[in-house]
């Protein structure tokens, strides 16, 4: 008895953002902010970096500069969860650091293999230590010390958010769902069949507008074949009763299997990043559209999955599901540009209102609109909401 209170006080001891943990607490919040930094200078400020001097010399460092960029993006936001995790001591923190390690450490290494292809020999040598040894051994260092650490068992025992936890499930899911690689496939055929196509043509111009422009069409038939399954699986296979009187809201339910899909979309974008990288190492392409363009992406995205979330409230048939999905994107995506190009007054004028590409295009050609933030949010919003009061209406039936 006295042994095990000596534990227990040892550990109480331990309880807290102390000893080695003081150095990630100082950490992640500098390197959130370094890393917005240098993604505002990369984007808007290059010269603020030498970016010109850099170009002249090293003809391809256009390429390096936007795989920093897209690479960047998504680790920023991992780091920013990673961040509030730790200072509400979830206990999820240690594995979330160890995935932000990891990437760190493959983004040295891709760095590295990028200063190979287009420096010096010598410069190259300087980037390997810098890109590759450093990011390594810290990760090593740390793995280790979150794995073994008593300090961080006693430390991050809080319950994660079962919101992110029901989107780390439904995530994993479509990683062993033949269906999510037969889709995600086909948007990069479809995607890439486009960009070499109308796009990466000797003497057109170097943007990725029309690209953008045609994955907003393609994705009103993807993401319905990605949401289908969402509750519709659940209602097929009879687990929907377990999951409604699991301790989890039917709030956190929707929340957590839109995160879960936007999660595997925000993958399938990231994936087209090969095509600006292509761009950007055979031209010179507009940094505004390329970002602007990937932001609008997400907007609209959040959007259709939403409405494909619906879609899946409404039966426990799948293909069914898909085809209200789809049916719905198409009329606010299709038929609308249809009406608004080919429609009398004041028919076209109304049509302009409710049609996603005309905000869409905005982002597309490189501008911030409010307006496009404002719908596709909008919409979102609509949308899960409806989600939630039609899975609330089944305890009712």
């Amino acid at each position: 008895m006295e042994a095990q209170a000596a534990n227990v006080k040892r550990e109480r001891a331990l309880e807290g953002i102390g000893g080695w943990l003081i150095l990630p607490a100082i950490g992640l919040p500098l390197s959130i902010a370094l890393g917005l930094l240098a993604i505002v200078l990369l984007v808007w400020f290059p010269s603020a970096l030498g970016y010109g001097a850099l170009l002249r010399a090293y003809p391809g460092y256009a390429s390096v500069r936007w795989f920093s960029v897209l690479v960047g993006l998504p680790v920023l936001a991992l780091a920013c969860l990673g961040c509030y995790y730790f200072f509400t001591r979830k206990s999820d923190t240690p594995q979330l650091l160890i995935v932000l390690l990891v990437l760190n450490a493959l983004f040295g290494i891709a760095a590295f293999i990028w200063s190979c292809a287009i420096f010096r020999f010598g410069l190259a040598l300087v980037a390997a230590v810098r890109h590759v040894l450093v990011p390594a051994a810290a990760a090593v260092i740390w793995i280790l010390y979150f794995l073994r650490s008593r300090r961080v068992r006693a430390t991050f025992t809080k319950p994660s958010p079962k919101v992110f936890a029901l989107a780390y499930r439904e995530l994993g899911s479509y990683f062993i769902s033949p269906m999510a690689y037969i889709v995600g496939g086909m948007f990069l055929l479809a995607a890439g069949l486009w960009f070499f196509h109308e796009i990466f043509v000797p003497g057109h111009e170097a943007t990725l507008r029309p690209l953008f422009e045609a994955m907003a069409y393609i994705m009103v038939f993807a993401v319905p074949l990605l949401t289908m399954r969402q509750i519709s699986e659940e209602m097929r296979s009879g687990t929907i009763e377990t999951l409604m009187t699991a301790p989890v809201t039917d709030t956190e339910v929707i929340l957590g299997k839109f995160l879960g899909v936007m999660g595997l979309y925000v993958v399938l974008l990231a994936c087209t990043g090969v095509f600006l990288i292509l761009m950007a190492a055979y031209g010179q392409p507009d940094p505004g559209v390329a970002v602007m363009g990937y932001i609008g992406m997400i907007l609209a995205g959040a959007a259709y999955v939403a409405v494909g979330l619906f879609a899946s409230t409404l039966t426990r048939y799948q293909l069914v599901a898909a085809l209200v999905a789809a049916a719905i994107l198409a009329v606010f995506v299709i038929l609308m540009q249809l009406v608004v190009a080919y429609g009398s007054e004041p028919w076209n004028e109304i049509a302009a209102k409710f049609n996603a590409m005309t905000y869409f295009k905005d982002f597309a050609r490189g501008m911030f609109d409010l307006r496009g933030v404002v719908f596709f949010g909008s919409a979102a919003a609509l949308f899960l909401f409806l989600s939630v009061k039609s899975l609330e209406s089944r305890r009712w039936r």
